[in-house]
């Protein structure tokens, strides 16, 4: 099952995961729009899960959202799947209600102890603030692959020379807080997988486990 605001700016996605199930014999896309402000309590979704016979549960919710699902309950006895975005949720695990944490699981592109100490201490050097960690992660990480490139191509301005040069970098290091960056032949762009985080209980360490998945 899949379920989503009825303004959800997450249509491509919502339209990746579907085309993924297509010819599948195990398993199908049931959509559940959440209308206008309609909130999405546990007890509403259990009995969508049950209605649909769904096993799991694919959330494409925001953190404020997920802020205002509230305490609810769980009514389902049998054994169901939750997952969520952790850049919709902002990497705030914490938004996620206490009932709903030993079901989920949440998608995360990142290193899950990922503070990048060298993209900290370069904004910080330059008098920036930390506001958007992702999206400034990832245009540090650019821009350090393009200026390592740029430097090693030299006078040889070539597009393909170019990837070829940085293909054979070793980027992980660099600080994007990526666990995997590489290329592939006929691969060109350089995430291919994520981490699957089990999402702990109560007051303590909020990720209980961390699997690499590559599809």
């Amino acid at each position: 099952m899949e379920a989503s605001s009825a303004s959800s700016p997450r249509p491509r996605a919502s339209s990746a995961l579907r085309r993924a199930f297509v010819g599948s014999d195990t398993a199908a896309v049931v959509d559940w729009i959440l209308e206008g402000r309609e909130p999405l309590r546990p007890e509403a979704l259990a009995t969508r899960l049950a209605a649909t016979r769904s096993t799991a549960a694919v959330l494409w919710l925001p953190r404020e959202e997920w802020m205002e699902v509230g305490a609810g309950r769980w009514p389902l006895g049998e054994p169901v799947r939750l997952y969520l975005s952790s850049t919709l949720l902002n990497g705030e695990l914490a938004a996620v209600p206490k009932t709903l944490r030993h079901l989920s699981s949440v998608v995360h592109p990142f290193s899950p102890q990922h503070r990048i100490r060298r993209l900290e201490s370069w904004l910080a050097s330059r008098g920036l603030a930390l506001v958007e960690q992702p999206i400034q992660a990832q245009t540090y990480f650019a821009c350090l692959i393009a200026s390592e490139g740029l430097k090693r191509v030299g006078e040889r301005l070539h597009r393909d020379y170019f990837l070829e040069v940085i293909d054979r970098l070793t980027m992980a290091p660099m600080g994007s807080g990526f666990p995997h960056p590489d290329f592939a032949p006929g691969r060109r762009y350089l995430i291919n997988g994520a981490y699957i985080l089990e999402i702990g209980e109560g007051d303590g360490p909020q990720i209980q486990n961390a699997l690499w998945i590559v599809p």
